[in-house]
């Protein structure tokens, strides 16, 4: 079933597919969702006319009180053009996923959010997370092996050590937060290093109490900041902005992702499938769950661990969540 709604605020809504997996999609933006078993991504487009057209892509994780989805249900029910236009728009929905009515503080539950505003002169990013936004220009018309990316997200992953830094020094054993019992422990990661080969990578763990008397509650998060949480992975940091200038005549394509997109797509990929502008979200959403599915070389660190013909378990496969703009003509 497909609804298309509208609103006083200019906003125009795109299709949406009411099931798990879903997307819109109409002249150069687009969306595309492919949940597994959490069915916890998700992801939105639109434009308010006149001001700004928009994308966004989320990424939740976790349980609280039992109750899963607190934030995609949330999310699904925002007038995101309405909401977007506030100028603290960012403070304010970080707030509201401290706590959720009928549920109360979200502890052990979180998720990411990536959002794009595009503006006829600049980009304007907000993020929170490791769903990672990229903008790709093309200086020689639409070659996606001439083009480039000129600017991406700094996620807030395990790999970021000036995040880790600032998180360590709020929670540090001396400090007025040395309650919480901040924990910051090793972990490793899977990632792609080409289109059929996967590798490891270095991670961290991170956690924490939310109360020092019964009953206990340790949170545990592998990244640096997320909404979500009562506020504990968030409040020492918050969302990262940034406004990109673009030039009125250049041509971009931004593609903002969840992890599961990103961890199956290589950097051989990025002039190929990601920059070709046959790939909207629905089909980077398509490829991304064939790289999920598919067989894969496997190179750890070890080079003697080397194994051919490797399937990643079906239970271990994660949600995946695509939104898309460009600005070509199709």
């Amino acid at each position: 079933m497909v609804s298309i709604a509208s609103s006083a605020s200019g906003e125009q809504k795109y299709p949406v597919m009411e099931y798990n997996n879903y997307m819109g999609f109409t002249k150069n933006i687009s969306y595309s969702v492919d949940q597994n078993r959490q069915a916890q991504d998700w992801a939105t487009c639109g434009e308010v006319e006149g001001e700004f057209e928009y994308i966004i892509v989320a990424d939740s994780h976790g349980r609280c009180k039992g109750k899963g989805h607190l934030f995609t249900k949330k999310f699904s029910k925002i007038d995101w053009g309405t909401y977007l236009q506030q100028e603290d728009w960012t403070t304010k929905l970080q707030r509201e996923c401290e706590e959720i009515q009928g549920v109360g503080k979200t502890y052990n539950a979180g998720t990411t959010f990536t959002c794009i505003k595009i503006h006829k002169e600049f980009f304007d990013v907000a993020w929170i997370g490791d769903s990672t936004a990229k903008i790709i220009s093309y200086p020689s018309g639409e070659d996606p092996e001439k083009s480039y990316i000129m600017w991406k997200t700094k996620d807030h992953d395990a790999r970021n050590t000036e995040d880790i830094a600032r998180l360590e020094e709020y929670y540090k054993k001396t400090g007025p937060n040395a309650k919480y019992k901040f924990r910051n422990n090793f972990a490793w990661d899977i990632y792609a290093k080409n289109p059929t080969t996967i590798g490891n990578i270095k991670s961290r763990q991170f956690s924490l109490l939310h109360h020092t008397t019964y009953p206990l509650i340790r949170d545990g998060l592998n990244m640096t900041r997320s909404l979500g949480h009562a506020g504990a992975y968030s409040i020492p940091m918050g969302f990262e902005r940034d406004v990109i200038p673009r030039d009125p005549n250049g041509k971009y394509k931004i593609i903002a992702g969840t992890d599961g997109f990103w961890q199956v797509m290589s950097e051989q990929d990025e002039k190929t499938v990601n920059a070709s502008l046959q790939n909207g979200a629905p089909e980077l959403c398509s490829i991304a769950r064939q790289r999920w599915n598919q067989a894969w070389t496997h190179e750890p660190p070890n080079p003697k661990q080397r194994q051919e013909n490797v399937k990643l378990p079906k239970w271990n496969h994660d949600d995946v969540g695509v939104a898309v703009w460009h600005n070509f003509q199709n």
